[in-house]
Formats: structure tokens, C-alpha cells, sequence
């Protein structure tokens, strides 16, 4: 058996033909070659959905507080009535100020800063979420996927 290295590893060429997979009981699929190809995306861990965000956005909850990373020159929206304003930058240091009773629901202009954001107060053992998506706030406080 040839050992090949190209950056992968534990890369292995069996020497055995198709008959001899299947004499072994290995499954070998049939039939003509599916044409196209459908991708489900699997959500991350973690991640919470703008509908979800736009609903939390609408009335205070008791559970969650949603957190805006937005830098304080980029606000030219109003924040979500209820929200944090954190940026990211400061957030490590500001953790504190998240009421330690309620799950942080991070979001941003892009979904970037708010994984980043997320991972940061995973990293702080805190239970925490984001919005893995563009998030745009408009004069009356709505909340929509931001435009790409």
C-alpha cells in the first residue's frame, strides 16, 4: 500500500476492486448519477434566527437580553428598544454588565462580530446566542436581514 502526502493525513489506497467490496457485504449504490445537488445548511450551535431576533426585539423578556455590537460611529439606527449597546471590542472587559440571569442574544451589521462575540462568552461560561446573519435595524425599530 502507497502512502500518499500531500498535506493530507492517514490517507490510505484499498486493493480491492468494486467486486471484492461487495462479495465483504459494503454497500455500492446503483442507478443513474444524481444531477443536482441540494444543500441544507445545518444551523451552527449557538445560533438563533432573524425571525426569532425580530420577535425578541418586540416586547422585553425576562430570559434573554439582545446585545447590539455595533461601534458607536456605525449607529445610525436606533438600537432595539431593550438592547445593549457592547462593542465588540469592549466586551470582554464589559461581560459583567450582562445581567448574569439572562441569556445574551449577540448580533451585528454582518453576523461576524456577533460568532466572534458568541465564542467570547462561551469562553466566559456563559449560555449565549447570535444571529449568524446581516442584521438591519430601520427608524421604527424593526428588525430585517441586512441586505448583501
Amino acid at each position: 500500500m502507497r502512502r500518499l502526502n500531500k498535506g493530507y493525513h492517514e490517507v490510505r489506497v484499498l486493493p480491492v476492486g468494486v467486486a471484492e467490496w461487495q462479495q465483504t457485504g459494503h454497500p455500492v449504490a446503483t442507478g443513474p448519477t444524481e444531477q443536482r445537488i441540494t444543500y441544507r445548511p445545518e444551523p451552527k450551535p449557538g445560533t438563533v434566527g432573524i425571525d426569532q431576533l425580530a420577535e425578541m426585539a418586540k416586547a422585553s423578556r425576562d430570559d434573554v437580553v439582545l446585545v447590539d455590537l455595533r461601534n458607536p460611529e456605525e449607529i445610525t439606527e436606533p438600537l432595539i428598544e431593550h438592547a445593549l449597546n457592547i462593542p465588540l471590542d469592549q466586551l470582554e472587559a464589559r461581560l459583567a454588565e450582562i445581567p448574569a440571569d439572562r441569556i445574551p442574544i449577540f448580533y451585528c451589521p454582518t453576523g461576524a462580530r456577533a460568532e466572534m462575540a458568541y465564542n467570547l462568552g462561551m469562553k466566559a461560561g456563559r449560555e449565549c446566542h447570535y444571529v449568524d446573519a446581516g442584521v438591519t435595524i430601520d427608524r421604527t425599530g424593526n428588525v430585517r436581514l441586512a441586505s448583501r
